[in-house]
């Protein structure tokens, strides 16, 4: 049983690692531009 939970904690991780991934790629560019336009007008 030790190890099916060892396998559930990786899976879980692995999901985490994937999720924040997609939302680096969705909102990275979108608060790098931000920061940009308000280093410009600053």
């Amino acid at each position: 049983s030790i190890e099916k939970h060892g396998d559930k904690k990786i899976k879980l991780g692995l999901l985490n690692v994937g999720l924040s991934h997609i939302l680096l790629f969705i909102v990275g560019p979108n608060l790098t531009q931000r920061s940009l336009a308000n280093a410009i007008i600053v």
